[in-house]
């Protein structure tokens, strides 16, 4: 006779198979050995659904207030949280000019250099500026901030 699952008993099911393959591929052990109630999943997994939630609430800002700016990064990067993105902003945020900023650019880009240069041909004013910078850290420390509050060492 098959056994019927309520859908917290799947879902808590679901998250350990999920957090085992995540602690053996990073050599994590998961929350202090793994014999963990139903309460403390759940609240774990409440906390990083709402980190995750925090952290494209911030990137979708960061969208939208370059957009504002004119800086048009997303018609040429695939990700605006990447290598690329991240050095080029912070350049812009300096001062730079989009000519001086190009050499920040991975050399794997597709786009053309003119294309580049126009993406980039904007003005960032104080309060872009501000807010910038402000989210900026913000976005980079979200994931460790995840990755702490559910695995333990």
């Amino acid at each position: 006779m098959k056994m019927i699952r309520t859908p917290d008993e799947i879902a808590l099911k679901l998250l350990i198979a999920f957090h085992d393959a995540y602690a053996s591929v990073n050599g994590l052990v998961f929350l202090r050995g793994g014999a963990v109630e139903f309460r403390e999943l759940r609240l774990i997994s409440r906390q990083m659904q709402k980190l995750t939630g925090i952290l494209s609430g911030e990137k979708n800002r960061l969208y939208k207030l370059l957009t504002d700016a004119g800086i048009r990064l997303s018609v040429i990067l695939n990700d605006l949280n990447g290598k690329s993105a991240r050095a080029i902003i912070k350049e812009l945020l300096a001062g730079e000019t989009p000519q001086e900023v190009l050499k920040y650019a991975s050399k794997h880009l597709k786009a053309t250099e003119e294309e580049l240069l126009d993406a980039l041909e904007g003005d960032i004013n104080s309060s872009h500026h501000f807010v910038i910078t402000e989210i900026m850290p913000h976005i980079q420390s979200t994931p460790d901030l995840a990755e702490t509050s559910f695995l333990c060492y």
